[in-house]
Order: structure tokens, then sequence, then C-alpha cells
């Protein structure tokens, strides 16, 4: 009894893995969409930076603080970070997008938490997609 055919295996492998990278993508320019047109954009500091994980693979994390209209102080570490730290001199101003219902919960405003890395992801998956369909019609 024979196996199935190669090409069938590139384009189940390839139909997958490009749906997925499709519907991440899709899932986070839609997350990123809504936080975008629902919070507030305000300026915030960032304080400092902490270093997390092993020694030798270290990402820094921002501190990050701002103050509300009342006077309080809101204080959250980056979830994001940089393998290499930053250069610039703390503190220095980002943009962050504030949640209207807590005033505690904000996130950064640019970067990876743009959009962009998600509209990367649906492009990557409908190339792997056509790469995978590319090769399936080669081979049959």
């Amino acid at each position: 009894m024979e196996g199935p055919p190669i090409a069938a295996i590139i384009g189940i492998v390839g139909a997958v893995v490009g749906i997925s990278l499709i519907l991440l993508g899709g899932r986070s320019v839609a997350r990123q969409a809504s936080r975008a047109s629902r919070w507030r954009r305000e300026r915030a500091t960032v304080v400092g930076y902490e270093w997390r994980g092993a020694a030798d693979h270290a990402v820094q994390h921002w501190r990050i603080e701002r103050t509300d209209a009342r006077g309080t102080v809101h204080r959250t570490t980056s979830q994001l970070g940089m393998s290499h730290g930053t250069m610039r001199r703390f503190p220095f101003d980002v943009d962050v997008l504030v949640d209207p219902h807590d005033e505690s919960s904000f996130v950064l405003a640019g970067g990876c938490r743009s959009g962009w890395g998600g509209l990367l992801a649906v492009f990557a998956g409908l190339f792997t997609m056509l790469i995978a369909v590319s090769i399936v019609a080669l081979i049959a």
C-alpha cells in the first residue's frame, strides 16, 4: 500500500500553516483596532526598566508611569520587551492607550502594539498558502 502523495501532504501542511497565520494575524489586527478606537491615547513616562529572563537571554521591559486627571499615579511594566535594551536616556515620554473603564490599565500605543505584526502575519499566511498551492500544482 502506497502512502499519501507528497503533493497532498504539502498542500495540507501549507493550508494549515497559512490559515493559522491568517487567523492569528487577523485576530491581532482586530484586537488592536478595537483597542485603538475604544481606549484614549495619552502620554506616559518611561521611568526605568527591569530585565526578565535568563542572564544570556534577558529582555528589557520598561516601567511606565502616568498620572490621571485626579492626580493618581498609575504604574505598569510593558508586556513586550527588547533583547538589547534601549539607548534612550530615562525618563522619556511615550504614547499609551488608556482603558476608559479602568484608568490603571494602559498599554504602549505604538511599535508592536500598532497592529503591524498582525498584518504581517496575515500576509505571511496568504504567501504560505500561495506557495503551497504552487508547489502542489507543479508536482501534480
